[in-house]
């Protein structure tokens, strides 16, 4: 016996492929879902990660950035303290250096000149004083030059003076010869 089936066998095909198509396409739509949700916290959780990882850094930066600035106020404290430090050097090696000065100002003055004004500005050393005449002045001013401590005598003005005739008035600068610094720094040391 022939069997014919006498059903819209097309139709109910077309049916069936058309319920496959939803179903499959409903699934792909929740798998789709479903990994896109996944993929929202997997990226969420990486951002908070780093956004954790962000903070424990800048946390880190402003512990380091406050030593820095500790690091910077403790410089400028020993900036400060070495400058005094070098201060009190200079002061101690030219605490002798008026003494050496009226010492050689003593010994160099020749006989007929006397000095009436002695003022010191860092190493130059002014001086104004009365002679009996020129040549002494002159060799004053030899005295000064073959020094080892005192150095270029620059005469200013040599003038009659007023108080008495007889006597002449002077002025000059001179220069103090102090020792290098690095020296200065061996010879505190030694």
């Amino acid at each position: 016996m022939i069997r014919l089936n006498l059903l819209p066998h097309r139709e109910l095909r077309k049916a069936q492929q058309i319920k496959q198509f939803y179903v499959v396409l409903g699934v792909v739509l929740a798998a789709s879902a479903a990994f896109a949700f996944g993929g929202y916290q997997f990226l969420d959780l990486q951002i908070a990660n780093q956004n954790n990882r962000n903070n424990y850094l800048q946390s880190k930066i402003d512990v380091l950035s406050k030593q820095i600035e500790d690091i910077q106020t403790l410089k400028k404290e020993r900036d400060s303290l070495l400058a005094r430090k070098k201060v009190v050097e200079k002061l101690q090696t030219s605490r002798s250096e008026v003494v050496r000065l009226m010492d050689q100002l003593t010994r160099l003055t020749p006989e007929g000149i006397y000095l009436t004004s002695i003022k010191q500005t860092d190493a130059t050393v002014n001086l104004v004083g009365m002679t009996q005449s020129n040549a002494r002045v002159s060799t004053f001013i030899r005295n000064i030059e073959n020094s080892t401590f005192l150095t270029s005598p620059r005469l200013i003005e040599i003038a009659r003076s007023q108080a008495d005739s007889k006597l002449n008035q002077f002025s000059m600068t001179l220069e103090i010869k102090r020792e290098s610094e690095e020296s200065v720094a061996s010879g505190a040391k030694g």
